[in-house]
This record gives structure tokens, sequence and C-alpha cells, in this order.
């Protein structure tokens, strides 16, 4: 068996993953991981984010996740009010994240969602339960940082 070079007290363990965060205050993290494009219950695309934490100093290297950014879908003529609506605004998280990352189209306007990894972003974190732990969850994004104020 290897020998570990560090003591066990200074090793992580899960109940140091999921502690609370604070609320209250602005993240800046690195977009490390984009999941697979998958569908939802009303077939809309949909897919997830993972970013490690680069600031605070006492949150660093902690992970957080956005488990639904949901990619526009189209407007049609079928659509009541209400639908239209929220089809409209169905790429808002998208436009969020996008905005945060500081992600340009391309000449023809359009753009890849691939383009979101290692991009710098600021966010803040909510709490939430889930099975029966605390954890904390990508909540909004927020601005470029030349544009926010820490």
């Amino acid at each position: 068996m290897p020998r570990i070079p560090v003591s066990p007290k200074d090793l992580p363990t899960q109940a140091d993953r999921f502690k609370e965060m604070n609320e209250a205050i602005h993240y800046r993290g690195i977009i490390e991981m984009l999941g697979p494009v998958t569908q939802d219950k009303n077939n809309h695309d949909y897919f997830a984010v993972r970013v490690r934490v680069t600031e605070p100093e006492e949150f660093v290297n902690r992970v957080v996740y956005d488990n639904y950014v949901p990619l526009p879908y189209p407007v049609t003529d079928r659509m009541d009010a209400k639908q239209r609506l929220q089809a409209e605004q169905s790429g808002d998280r998208l436009g969020d994240l996008a905005r945060s990352a500081a992600i340009e189209a391309d000449p023809d306007g359009s753009w890849d969602t691939d383009a979101l990894l290692e991009r710098e972003i600021l966010f803040t974190i909510k709490n939430e339960e889930y099975q029966g732990q605390t954890r904390p969850r990508l909540h909004q994004y927020l601005l470029p940082k030349d544009e926010v104020p820490f």
C-alpha cells in the first residue's frame, strides 16, 4: 500500500464539501464542466454547469452546480400568450450565464456553449437541502467582473 504524505486531519471530508456557504456575498469561479444536453419532462433542452470557486479565499476549491440551464426554445404561431411569454423568456438563464462569462457571438450571431468552459464567472449561491444534506447551489449569475464591485 502507498504511504500517504498528508496527515488525515488535513484531508478534506465529505462533510466539508456540504458545508453551507454564505448566501450574502458574491463568488468568483471557473466553469470546469458542462453536462450533456438533456430534455426535461416538457421536452425542453437543458444542460448543467459545474463551477469551482476561486474567490473568496475561505471557499476556494469548493464546487457548486447549476443543474438546469435551459436552452431557448422557439416561439410558434400555435402558442397562446402565456406560452409565447414562456418561450421568449426561456433563454434568460443561459443569457445571464453567457454575459457573466463574457461570451461573444461569432460574426453570424451564433455561439457554441462549449465556449463557456474555463471561463470565469461571478455568481451568488443558495443553500438548499437535498437528500437530507444542505448543499450550496449556484443561484444567480452576475455581470462580468469589471461591472460588479466586490
